[in-house]
């Protein structure tokens, strides 16, 4: 997604579409959007150059540029000369909905660009670190979250930052106890509710539905440990946008969780093979995986694993998650070794990085173990 208040309710992992009044100028935008995640991005600056001249103060443009320009740079944070430029674009945007606003208070339009332009805002200061400047965001972007909610049959992309906001602002603090007394500003979710709302969002919303595939996979993959279902969602990821070897990544994680190594075979060479730096070795990771839970190789996976390590370094707690992963996959081949100091030393490692319950709760299990 996901972060302090992010994970509260887990604003969009990349989500920045909007709409257009005119309905041509709109299925610009959502082709633009569509060639972004699917990483052809000649093609969305194109795009972007033809909207720009007539929509320069219209908030859906910044928020486009802001979607452009951030997965030209994942993993996005502060060490990224790209970030300034983004955290910008989006308070721009920001800004120029405060003036919709200020015409019409009531308009859908302008409420959903506003949630997402602060939501994304929520997400890149927490994916930072910068967590005062992350609940500055948060309580900006909560009015339009309960504007949002009774929106939701109006527009139905609402259903989507509803369902995050019902699931996380329950998650968030019963994963992280100590954040809980920050909590106490935020309305009572539904997990359960949360997931159906993601779901129909999914299936129906025009703007949010892949940031709905996206996010469900996080809660059944990272915290429900329902792997088959993750699996659902990113099969969908993969087969409608081929190119994106994020989404790749994120299927690859979820045939892991599934136990079918086999098929993470083609995944992890195709993600070696990039020239983009985090993907190449995102493959190592999950290669390191191949080789020790399909291949029983740990000599090679171990190399995989330490690949990874020695070249993947970001603040980005996503990308720290993944970190996690591959020294929890070395504390496992010590800990087959019968190696307790070097199996505990690389789980408090796996601890240390950690980001999402289940990468925490593997740590755990190992160290228990020993």
């Amino acid at each position: 997604m996901d972060k302090i208040i992010y994970l509260a309710f887990c604003f969009t992992s990349f989500f920045a579409n909007a709409q257009f009044k005119e309905s041509s100028t709109k299925d610009l935008v959502i082709e633009a959007t569509s060639s972004i995640y699917n990483l052809e991005f000649d093609h969305a600056d194109s795009i972007i150059k033809i909207i720009e001249p007539t929509y320069s103060n219209h908030p859906g443009l910044y928020l486009l540029k802001a979607l452009d320009l951030t997965w030209k740079n994942w993993p996005l944070s502060s060490e990224n000369e790209a970030f300034e430029t983004i955290t910008k674009q989006l308070q721009h945007a920001s800004d120029l909905c405060d003036s919709l606003l200020e015409i019409d208070e009531n308009d859908p339009e302008a409420i959903f660009m506003a949630l997402s332009s602060h939501g994304l805002l929520v997400q890149y200061y927490a994916d930072d670190g910068s967590y005062l400047k992350s609940v500055g965001s948060a309580r900006a972007a909560y009015r339009f979250i309960k504007e949002g909610f009774e929106l939701k049959e109006e527009f139905v992309d609402f259903y989507f930052s509803t369902g995050l906001y019902n699931y996380y602002v329950e998650q968030y603090p019963d994963s992280h106890p100590i954040y809980r007394p920050l909590m106490w500003f935020f309305k009572n979710g539904d997990k359960e509710k949360g997931i159906e709302q993601m779901e129909y969002a999914a299936k129906h919303a025009e703007l949010s539905s892949v940031e709905a595939h996206i996010n469900l996979t996080y809660v059944y993959l990272r915290y429900l440990d329902s792997p088959l279902d993750a699996l659902r969602h990113t099969s969908y990821l993969v087969e409608t946008y081929p190119n994106n070897l994020f989404f790749r990544g994120l299927h690859t994680e979820a045939l892991s969780a599934n136990n079918r190594f086999e098929e993470m075979v083609d995944h992890s060479n195709l993600l070696k093979k990039s020239d983009i730096h985090i993907f190449k070795y995102t493959g190592f990771l999950f290669g390191g995986e191949v080789y020790e839970k399909y291949q029983k190789d740990h000599t090679k996976a171990e190399l995989h694993y330490q690949k990874f390590i020695d070249n993947v370094k970001s603040k980005n707690k996503q990308v720290e998650d993944y970190i996690s992963m591959a020294y929890n996959g070395l504390a496992r081949i010590y800990l087959s070794k019968n190696d307790k100091e070097q199996a505990k030393k690389y789980a408090k490692l796996g601890s240390k990085y950690a980001y999402y319950d289940r990468t925490e709760k593997e740590s755990e299990r190992i160290l228990d173990s020993i």
